[in-house]
């Protein structure tokens, strides 16, 4: 069961829509620690918040990346 299934069935709060935000900073030192790189190379960051309804915000995560030379593949429903 994801995240999603589990919020709608037990609080009965569906996922109305999301939004993302990407950028691509330069790792400082504490991201460069975390990610195991060094300082200066560029990361993903994707923040996201989904909506349920009413355009009522319930949940906000910024996720971090180390992209180096790979390349990211995301399907779009």
């Amino acid at each position: 069961m994801t995240l999603y299934e589990c919020i709608e069935q037990e609080y009965g709060l569906p996922t109305i829509s999301n939004r993302e935000l990407f950028g691509i900073p330069e790792a400082d030192q504490n991201l460069a620690q975390i990610l195991g790189i060094e300082i200066g190379p560029p990361v993903l960051t994707v923040e996201m918040l989904s909506f349920t309804y009413k355009g009522r915000p319930y949940e906000y995560r910024i996720s971090y990346f180390n992209i180096g030379d790979q390349k990211l593949f995301r399907e779009l429903m």
